[in-house]
């Protein structure tokens, strides 16, 4: 059983439990509650300094007064949206003054399309925490999905739901030394040629996205930069444009990359080990995950090795928020890590949470389609152009909680310092994990030659929430109905060795040293346990290694999920590094589980319902 007891409400966001390849119905207006219909929207020069009218509007469930919600900012509708927000978040946004109307809308102007993907809530009464996963289409081209923790009250005077702001929980930061000081990086003014030198992972579309710049005008100054590179080679020394306005995030830095992902650095780190010698409560708790009882320690590696993400970055997360090393007595309540959700109840679903943040924010960052962090008062940072990918993942998680928070968690006695007592200086001995010019090996189609099946899933989540980055997985589909197992098997996209097989998932290692923390490695998922390829088992390119079902997470029918990771890194789909199998190159579409596969002239769009048009044929 769980050792919390319930919290208080927080309006820190939710996240998908084990949604890989979940698809989710297109989210639609009830034409029942039509906001637009009720109440004449205000125009948005009136001034909100004058109480709006207290109109009544009809019943709604939280979910359908989101989506009204999002449908009237996407309609400007600003006076009726801004009327909808209780006093306590006004003040948030300067007050109820014409500034903090202004703030408002001079956010919601720069959006040009707000698409509800997802609300979660849990609710007492009148009291709502509700999560909305959210893509916001920016008017400069940029696009993020994120998920938005909101709280919401009901007003019995007005028939509505407000949104509303309730006090963040207490974290409790460990008492630690203090961490070394504030790096730097050159001072540049608009125009100027700034200094930079290539960190691992680095891409050009990154690199002009973090920027703000383009990658012709990076090559321009740059003509070192070989014509085909993919990844670039770390420490080469750059040149980048600058913009005409700045005012980056702060660059202090978190941890390095190599120790947030579960890749090298990794290796001969022992988390029983490390945890067994704190003197705090971690050590000692468990907790049922279905019908089995876990550790901590088992906890925290099981989370690890989903996401890939280093246990050691859990680590410093627990600790600082929970203080899982320097507190004995274990947190009450059922939600650890802040996030109320009755379907995050406990410490391995809070990691779960947790970790699908950190990922969306580090990818995010790491392919340059996260460039600004939106702070719950609209403010918006752009992240320090300089920053590695590892610290802005950790940004990202907490800049969906208070400024004052945020600023706590990203400041020199933050996560920094918790990472620098627990592990020493992380930089000391930071190796980079992607090399320049990194390639994809040639991969062949996971199904035999020969034989038709249907692309049914673009560009989406590795693991975790589908919608969140990385969109490092494609979906493909036998021909059977609903969840039957399929008699066709799913192969070895090439040589390699079983280095994990468990319930619904084959990780095939292509080094073949049975370590999937090291060179490039297959994540198989949905794969039924009967006929399973067995822990250490060799394959040849084209070798069954079971069949697909819809084992090992939640699917709307049967089919097998693929991604790529090397070194413990999961490989976008559509990237630098593009995915590629038999010569079929995977394009992203406008959401995640759309896209394409192009190859010379040929394009097969993904259908969810395996259409006839989605058919590929392997072996061709």
């Amino acid at each position: 059983m769980y050792r919390f007891k319930l919290l208080s409400f927080s309006v820190l966001p939710v996240f998908f439990i084990f949604s890989a390849c979940a698809r989710l119905p297109a989210t639609q207006t009830n034409p029942s509650y039509n906001f637009v219909g009720t109440i004449v929207a205000q125009t948005l020069t009136a001034s909100p300094a004058t109480p709006t009218p207290t109109i009544p509007l009809p019943v709604q469930t939280p979910q359908n007064f989101i989506q009204d919600y999002f449908n009237n900012i996407n309609s400007r509708n600003y006076g009726l949206t801004w009327s909808l927000l209780s006093e306590r978040f006004k003040n948030l946004l300067h007050g109820s003054s014409q500034d903090g109307y202004q703030t408002y809308i001079d956010f919601w102007n720069s959006v040009n399309q707000a698409t509800v993907l997802e609300v979660n809530h849990t609710c007492e009464g009148d009291l709502c925490a509700v999560n909305v996963t959210l893509q916001l289409d920016y008017a400069n081209g940029q696009t993020d999905t994120s998920i938005y923790p909101y709280t919401l009250t009901y007003d019995l005077g007005r028939n509505t739901w407000l949104f509303d702001l309730l006090p963040e929980p207490t974290t409790t930061p460990a008492s630690i030394a203090t961490a070394p000081s504030l790096p730097e990086h050159p001072e540049t003014n608009p125009g100027d040629l700034a200094d930079y030198a290539a960190q691992s992972g680095d891409t050009l579309p990154a690199l002009a996205g973090r920027f703000h710049t383009s990658i012709d005008d990076i090559r321009s100054v740059n003509p070192q930069i070989p014509a085909d590179a993919t990844t670039l080679q770390p420490g080469m020394l750059l040149k980048i444009p600058m913009p005409d306005s700045q005012g980056w995030g702060t660059p202090l830095q978190i941890m390095p990359d190599s120790l947030f992902v579960n890749g090298p650095s990794a290796n001969g780190f022992n988390t029983g080990v490390f945890v067994s010698i704190q003197p705090g409560w971690l050590k000692d708790y468990y907790e049922d995950i279905g019908s089995v009882s876990r550790s901590g320690i088992e906890i925290v590696n099981i989370v690890a090795t989903n996401f890939s993400i280093s246990p050691r970055a859990l680590l410093v997360l627990l600790e600082y928020q929970t203080g899982a090393f320097s507190q004995p007595v274990v947190p009450t309540g059922d939600y650890p890590l802040g996030h109320v959700d009755e379907n995050a109840a406990g410490l391995y679903r809070q990691l779960v949470w947790a970790a699908n943040l950190l990922n969306a924010g580090y990818y995010g960052w790491r392919t340059g389609g996260l460039t600004q962090l939106v702070h719950p008062d609209y403010t918006v940072e752009h992240p320090d152009p300089w920053q590695n990918a590892g610290t802005v993942a950790f940004q990202y998680y907490y800049s969906l909680s208070s400024l004052d928070e945020y600023a706590r968690a990203s400041g020199p006695d933050g996560l920094r310092r918790v990472t620098f007592a627990l592990f020493g200086d992380p930089w000391a001995t930071d190796q980079s994990h992607i090399p320049g010019n990194l390639t994809q090996p040639a991969l062949v189609l996971p199904f035999p030659a020969g034989y038709a099946w249907a692309f049914t899933g673009g560009p989406h989540s590795a693991w975790g929430g589908a919608a969140l980055r990385p969109w490092a997985a494609l979906d493909f589909a036998p021909p059977v109905r609903g969840c039957a197992i399929s008699d066709v098997p799913v192969v070895a996209v090439a040589d390699g060795v079983v280095a994990r097989s468990e319930a619904g998932v084959v990780m095939e290692d292509l080094d073949e040293d049975g370590n999937e923390r090291t060179g490039w490695t297959i994540l198989y998922l949905h794969i039924a346990s009967e006929g399973e390829a067995r822990l250490g088992q060799k394959l040849k390119k084209g070798d069954p290694i079971g069949f697909a079902s819809c084992e090992g997470g939640a699917g709307t029918g049967t089919h097998v999920h693929i991604a790529r990771k090397y070194n413990g890194e999961w490989m976008p789909v559509d990237s630098a590094i593009p995915f590629n199998l038999e010569g079929w190159i995977a394009h992203t579409g406008e959401v995640y589980y759309q896209g394409t596969l192009r190859r010379g002239d040929k394009v097969v769009t993904a259908s969810s319902y395996g259409s006839s048009a989605s058919l590929i044929r392997a072996g061709e």
